[in-house]
């Protein structure tokens, strides 16, 4: 009777492990293991589509152009920052050309005797009025290099013209026309001290 009871026992235990599931291979107790998804049947689903990345090389165009740009300001600071009070031959000689003009139009605007206040002498029977007249056209410039560097020597030329009016009374000197008879040759000085030229 013990005997059978303990072969009962047995099969008993058996069939248990049997109902709970074993380590069968082929996974068909129907309980999932543990720590494993579970199988979901149906259609496979399509991989998602990868988002796209971003236009790196978009980027880095538009990286490369804001760089030229920053180093191209930069330059053009530093250069600017190089030559604040240090200008360029080219510069002080477009200088000395401007002073030139306004120079030789000064002399024009003052010089005596001039075409409204005319001079009058009497030369044998006859009176001549004669009158100055600067050639505001016919301007040129020269530079040379100072006694010190950075320092420079401005020539100034331009043409003086006299006009001469002659009549048999001072009244009709004055009135009658006039013709230039002869030119002379102005040449003027100024010095440029490192920053500017000095008339």
């Amino acid at each position: 009777m013990r005997k059978i009871l303990a072969i009962t026992a047995m099969l008993g235990l058996l069939s248990g492990c049997a109902w709970f599931g074993s380590s069968d291979e082929s996974g068909a107790t129907g309980v999932p293991a543990a720590g494993s998804e579970p199988i979901v049947q149906g259609d496979p689903q399509p991989a998602p589509e990868p988002t796209p990345a971003p236009a790196k090389k978009e980027k880095a165009k538009e990286t490369k152009k804001e760089t030229k740009k920053e180093a191209k300001a930069k330059k053009e600071k530093a250069t600017k920052t190089s030559q604040k009070g240090h200008k360029s031959e080219a510069q002080i000689k477009a200088e000395l050309d401007q002073m030139g003009k306004k120079l030789v139009g000064q002399s024009s605007r003052t010089l005596l005797p001039n075409k409204a206040n005319k001079e009058v002498r009497q030369a044998g029977g006859q009176f001549i009025a004669t009158y100055n007249q600067v050639d505001t056209n016919n301007v040129s410039t020269e530079m040379k290099p100072g006694a010190t560097a950075g320092q420079y020597v401005g020539i100034i030329r331009y043409n003086e013209q006299i006009f001469e009016c002659r009549g048999a009374t001072r009244k009709a000197a004055l009135a009658a026309p006039c013709e230039q008879t002869r030119t002379r040759r102005m040449t003027e000085l100024i010095h440029y001290d490192g920053r500017k030229w000095n008339d």
